[in-house]
C-alpha cells in the first residue's frame, strides 16, 4: 500500500510559516494533509476540537505521554503542553497523503530524527535578525519585551537551521513559496526502484512472489523486473525469443502499480552487464533511486560481478534467499539489505524442461504465461527430434 511522507516545517516567529504553508495547501498536484496538534489548554474562540487542536484535558495528555501516544511533544510553557499525535500521523499516511507538520524546532528535530528518510524537514528564515524584528514590530501586537524574547529564540532555531534538509530565506513571498514547493515536489516524486534482472525464460510464480514482497514488505516503491538477453555468467538458452520473453513478463506483471517491465537492456551492447544497465536508468529516470536486487545464490557469487564495488557503493543490493544459498543477514556489508522473502524451489530450466516432456506447469507460471507458452509452442523439441 502506497503511504504518504511528513514534511516538517519549521520556523521562527514572524517568518511568514503559517502563510507559506497555506500558500502551499492550496497549490494542488501534491496530495498533502495538515496535521492537527494535540494541546492541553482550552479553545479559544471559535476553535474546534479536531479542527484547530486536538484538544485534551490535562490528565488525558498526560497519559497519552505515558501511553508513548506522542512522535514529539513539549512543555512549551509550565503546565501548558502542545504535541504530534502518532495516530494523526498514521491516519493521514496510511490514505496516502502526505502529511504536514507546521511545529516547533525541537519538535521538528525529534520527528526527523524518529522518521529519518521518511520525513523531510524546511527551515524558513528571515534575511537577517533586524528584518525580522522589523517585521515583529510592525504588527503592533507585542510588547518590546516580547519582541525581545521572540528575537532572542529565533537566534537559537536559526542556529539549529543547518541540522534541517533544507532552509529558505523568505526576503520576497512568492519566491519563498516556490522554493519550497520545488523542494517538497523533488521530496514526493522521488521513488525507490528495485532492479530485478534475469532471463525469465519463462517467468514463474517464484519471480513474482520475490518481487511482490519486496514492493509490499520493503522500503522499495516499484520492482522492474529487467530482461536480459544474456547473462554472463551463464550459458545463453535457446527455446524463446526476446520478444517471447518480454510478452510473457508483460502478461505477468498486468496492469500493477508497483510492479514493472524494464526492456531497456535490450537494446544494450552485450554482453550486458548490470552496472551499465543501473548507470543509464540513473541517467534517464532522476527522480527515481535505483537499487538492485539479486537471490543469495548470485550473492555469493557477486565478487565476480562486473564493478560489483561500485553497485553496492552507488546504488545498493537488496539479497533475497534461494533454497541452498543461505545468507547470515547479520553479516551483510554496508549498502547491502536483507529480504526475507519467501522462499520457493521453482527454476526457469525446471519449467522448460517439464514442458518439453509435456509435463502441467499450471500455478508454476502466472496467469496467461502457460496459455502464452502453449500457443506458441515454446521448449518443445522438435518434432524430428521428440520422434528419436
Amino acid at each position: 500500500m502506497t503511504t504518504g511522507k511528513v514534511i516538517i516545517i519549521s520556523a521562527p516567529s514572524g517568518c511568514g510559516k503559517s502563510t507559506i504553508i497555506n500558500a502551499l495547501m492550496n497549490e494542488g498536484g501534491i496530495n498533502m494533509q495538515f496535521s492537527v496538534s494535540a494541546t492541553n489548554r482550552a479553545p479559544r474562540g471559535s476553535e474546534q476540537d479536531g479542527v484547530d487542536y486536538h484538544f485534551l484535558s490535562d490528565h488525558d495528555f498526560r497519559e497519552a505521554i505515558a501511553g508513548d501516544a506522542f512522535l514529539e511533544y513539549e512543555e512549551v510553557y509550565p503546565g501548558r503542553f502542545y504535541g504530534t499525535l502518532k495516530s494523526e500521523i498514521d491516519r493521514i499516511a496510511s490514505a496516502g497523503s502526505n502529511v504536514v507538520l507546521d511545529i516547533d524546532v525541537n519538535g521538528g528535530l525529534r520527528v526527523k530524527q524518529a522518521l529519518g528518510e521518511e520525513a523531510l524537514s524546511i527551515f524558513i528564515e528571515p534575511p537577517t535578525i533586524e528584518t525580522l524584528r522589523q517585521r515583529l514590530e510592525s504588527r503592533g501586537t507585542d510588547s518590546i519585551e516580547s519582541i525581545d524574547a521572540r528575537v532572542d529564540r529565533a537566534r537559537y532555531e536559526i542556529d539549529q537551521a543547518p541540522r534541517y534538509d533544507a532552509r529558505v530565506v523568505n526576503d520576497d513571498l512568492n519566491s519563498a513559496v516556490e522554493q519550497v514547493w520545488a523542494i517538497i515536489v523533488q521530496f514526493e516524486v522521488r521513488k525507490r526502484v528495485g532492479i530485478f534482472g534475469g532471463s525469465f525464460n519463462p517467468v514463474h510464480t517464484g519471480h513474482m512472489i520475490v518481487a511482490s514482497y519486496i514492493a509490499g514488505w520493503t522500503d522499495i516503491d516499484e520492482v522492474w523486473l529487467t530482461l536480459s538477453p544474456e547473462n554472463p555468467l551463464k550459458r545463453r538458452h535457446d527455446g524463446a525469443t526476446d520478444a517471447d520473453r518480454l510478452s510473457m513478463l508483460r502478461t505477468a506483471c498486468g496492469n500493477s502499480d508497483t510492479l514493472k517491465v524494464c526492456d531497456v537492456e535490450l537494446g544494450m551492447p552485450r554482453p550486458s552487464y548490470t552496472v551499465n544497465t543501473l548507470r543509464f536508468l540513473r541517467d534517464r529516470y532522476p527522480e527515481c533511486d535505483f537499487t538492485l536486487i539479486i537471490g543469495s545464490d548470485n550473492w555469493k557469487i557477486f565478487d565476480r560481478w562486473h564493478a560489483a564495488e561500485e553497485i553496492i557503493k552507488e546504488f545498493g543490493v537488496t539479497v533475497y534467499p534461494r533454497p541452498g544459498y543461505p545468507v547470515d543477514s547479520r553479516t551483510l556489508p554496508e549498502g547491502v539489505a536483507y529480504a526475507d522473502a519467501p522462499t520457493v524451489s521453482l527454476s526457469s530450466t525446471f519449467l522448460r524442461q517439464a514442458i518439453s516432456r509435456d509435463m502441467p506447469v499450471r500455478h508454476m507460471v502466472p496467469d496467461g504465461v502457460e496459455q502464452y507458452i502453449l500457443q506458441e509452442r515454446l521448449y518443445k523439441k522438435p518434432e524430428h527430434e521428440a520422434q528419436q
